[in-house]
């Protein structure tokens, strides 16, 4: 999908307050995190899921192909995981990365103006 601050914001989070510049550091750091890739490609930036074809099914007469440019590094850095969660592992709502609104609101409280201040809805 295209991953300008801008259209994420109009198009993910529309209700949502937050300035182009915190967008991109959550952007950065689901990145950081493995979720997404995020690049940049003929001045346009560009998202995709590391595993979006692990987690959905589309009928193959309905799959249109994208028109975006998908990770030009993927089978390069791509690390194959193919183990099976254990019983001794965290939750995958223990693993950092949804945020607790209480953090988000204290992290972006030093914000310049109120525009710039976290939704107060979910998080993602």
């Amino acid at each position: 999908m295209k991953g300008d601050p801008e259209f994420i914001r109009a198009t993910v989070v529309p209700m949502a307050k937050w300035s182009f510049k915190k967008i991109r550091e959550y952007l950065e750091e689901m990145q950081d995190k493995g979720l997404i890739y995020y690049w940049q490609e003929n001045n346009e930036w560009f998202i995709e899921f590391v595993k979006w074809n692990e987690h959905q099914t589309i009928r193959k007469d309905r799959l249109i192909p994208s028109n975006l440019p998908s990770y030009p590094k993927k089978n390069a850095n791509q690390v194959v995981d193919s183990c099976q969660p254990t019983d001794n592992q965290e939750p995958t709502q223990a693993n950092g990365i949804e945020s607790n609104p209480s953090e988000v609101n204290k992290s972006e409280s030093n914000e310049i103006s109120n525009a710039d201040k976290p939704y107060k809805g979910s998080v993602w």
